[in-house]
């Protein structure tokens, strides 16, 4: 391999997936540097829910040694989530043990982390374009230090979220027949507002201690909903948000604040923070991968497409995508089947867990937030039936059992037909997820078939 690079990997985006595929790849020795457009102290920060599967942290500490989020880094540890419909209280609460963290403050231990093992961070440096030479991504163009200029790497890694600063300069010819896309149809992109708020003296405490709560009603449009999620016992983060090609709604904030209104008068608290974002909410591109380099976190649209979690995802997909580059920085390749094994892994796992939440949210969307109270009131799905499916499981139910729901749900049995479709969809896809092929040869035919069984068409 030609020694005419500034840098075995540079990476765009100093987030959570960001930092971690930085600091998995200075681990073993190479060369690498981190592009943000954010201040330093900002680095790390962003408006989301801020909860965080503990799962994986758990992965990051038996692989990585990176300890858990702990101190101020944790606004309030979680042991469960709630589905809820049209109402707050009619709901279904599945174990989901985690954090509600502080973004910034975990963050820039992450990026400090990278510091300690050598990584360099150039901050206020947005990418403006990348290099693409002999079919290969070979770096990127950057601001920085008041300045236009293109920087060289084996690998580049876009992880700069839903903004996707190098994945939209992506050539065709690198994108695998589109199975990496440029621009996200509005049904898969979800615009969201939120608040994080502190509670008066005479509201506190709050009664969601150690929980999140996602409501879906009404208002919000399926697979939209509200969220109310702890952060602590006199804070809250609160928000909604419904998708991108939703275009006859009222403003964001305008709705939230009449939901807010439900729970606490306008005195009841002070906002701390506000603002909004924009979230991918699809299974990940069907390659993760190109020559000279890898999407990673939202820029790969690695986002639960039902609870919108993103977080943990991005933790895992920066540890994978660091473990395939630094095997074939050894092995002084660049090309993408070099590291195709990123791909397999986050398919394996990620990709069949995302699949399966898009197919239950398009259920959401059929059967609606009624007919998803009714199933819930009557008991038809129960806290366990719940968990399987967010975890894109399947429901195994006896004889007896299956005539004992099917009694409870009369005479609504429409959603219930529909929800044993899902459930036989929901294996198929399992199974086409475990069977994603292990070099570039079999992606198109593996596409075809999966859009076949799902109806999807990308």
């Amino acid at each position: 391999m030609k020694d005419e690079f500034d840098y075995d990997v540079v990476v765009v985006g100093g987030g959570p997936a960001g930092s971690i595929t930085a600091y998995t790849i200075a681990k073993e020795g190479f060369h690498v540097a981190i592009f943000d457009k954010k201040k330093k102290e900002l680095i790390g920060d962003k408006t989301c829910g801020d909860a965080l599967d503990r799962a994986s942290v758990i992965l990051l500490k038996n692989q990585l040694g990176i300890e858990e989020p702990y101190g101020e880094e944790v606004s309030d540890p979680i042991s469960k989530m709630s589905i809820a419909a049209n109402d707050i209280d009619t709901k279904a609460t599945l174990t989901a043990p985690g954090y509600v963290v502080d973004r910034l403050t975990y963050g820039q231990r992450l990026i400090r982390l990278c510091e300690e093992i050598g990584v360099e961070i150039f901050p206020n440096s947005p990418v403006r374009g990348i290099l693409v030479e002999d079919n290969f991504v070979s770096g990127i163009k950057v601001y920085t230090n008041g300045e236009l200029k293109s920087v060289r790497a084996k690998f580049t890694v876009d992880a700069s979220g839903s903004f996707a600063a190098v994945r939209k300069h992506l050539p065709s010819h690198l994108r695998w027949n589109d199975a990496i896309q440029v621009d996200l149809d509005p049904d898969m992109v979800w615009p969201t507002y939120r608040e994080i708020i502190e509670l008066k003296e005479n509201f506190t405490p709050h009664r969601w201690n150690n929980e999140i709560v996602l409501l879906y009603e009404k208002t919000i449009p399926i697979p939209g909903y509200f969220w109310i999620f702890s952060k602590g016992p006199n804070r809250l983060n609160v928000g909604l948000g419904w998708l991108k090609s939703e275009n006859d709604m009222p403003s964001l904030k305008e709705t939230y604040l009449n939901h807010m209104k439900r729970y606490y008068p306008e005195d009841a608290y002070d906002v701390i923070k506000s603002g909004g974002g924009q979230i991918p909410i699809r299974p990940p591109f069907d390659s993760l991968v190109f020559n000279g380099g890898a999407l990673v976190g939202d820029a790969g649209c690695l986002v639960h497409p039902t609870t919108a979690e993103g977080h943990g995802p991005a933790l895992e997909s920066g540890l994978y995508c660091g473990q395939a580059i630094s095997k074939a920085l050894k092995e002084e390749k660049r090309d993408a089947e070099s590291i195709w094994e990123y791909n397999v892994k986050i398919m394996h796992h990620l990709g069949e867990k995302h699949a399966n939440a898009l197919l239950i949210r398009q259920y959401l969307e059929k059967v609606g937030s009624d007919s998803l109270e009714f199933l819930i009131k009557r008991r038809f799905l129960t806290d366990e039936d719940l968990d399987q499916l967010v975890r894109g499981l399947a429901i195994e139910l006896s004889m007896t059992e299956k005539f004992r729901r099917l009694f409870r749900a009369f005479p609504r049995w429409k959603p219930v037909f529909m929800l044993v479709n899902l459930l036989r969809k929901v294996e198929k896809v399992k199974f086409l997820y475990h069977n994603y092929p292990h070099s570039p040869d079999g992606l198109q035919l593996w596409r075809e078939k999966r859009n076949r069984t799902t109806g999807w068409n990308f």
